[in-house]
């Protein structure tokens, strides 16, 4: 994203197999457009840009590994359910 924002609906991160990679350092923002009923469903990889929305939750499911690098303004609940 390269410092880019981008505002989009629903993300989800890898699939708990193989890793998703989100890359964009620094003031690369994605923000969940969808509001209350958004999610960013975070299975396996790595995040590194701030994740933002209003009421969007972030949910943990599977066994693997999501590593967050940035610090992220979403408002919704945390949810880890699996994994690390």
């Amino acid at each position: 994203m390269n410092g880019k924002s981008e505002t989009a609906g629903n993300l989800t991160i890898g699939d708990g197999t193989d890793n998703g990679i989100i890359s964009g350092g620094s003031g690369s923002t994605y923000t969940n457009g969808v509001g209350s009923t958004g999610t960013f469903n975070a299975e396996s990889g790595s995040v590194d840009v701030q994740l933002a929305g209003a009421g969007t939750a972030l949910n943990k499911t599977t066994s693997g590994t999501v590593t967050l690098s940035q610090a992220n303004t979403y408002t919704g609940t945390t949810n880890i359910n699996a994994g690390t």
